[in-house]
């Protein structure tokens, strides 16, 4: 679905209000998908840390750069606007 709804991007053309996607693990709920969450990226923290807003729970922001959201790290995407 991820492939449907957006152009697939690399981290040099990450721009705020892109779609972050992170892969499936066992604690999404959707084994065997390709990925299984999203978060929005916005921007950068005060430490130049990439950060996104997504809807755990509880809603929060995070960075993207710690080792557990590397791990799951899918892709980054723009969403088709047609």
């Amino acid at each position: 679905m991820f492939n449907a709804w957006c152009y697939s991007s690399d981290r040099s053309a990450l721009q705020v209000g892109m779609i972050v996607a992170d892969s499936s693990h066992s604690g999404t709920g959707a084994p065997g998908l390709i990925y299984g969450h999203v978060g929005i990226y916005v921007g950068e923290d005060g430490d130049g840390s990439p950060v996104m807003l997504h809807c755990g729970d509880p809603i929060q922001y995070a960075k993207l750069d710690t080792s557990y959201w590397q791990s799951h790290f899918y892709a980054y995407g723009r969403l088709h606007y047609n």
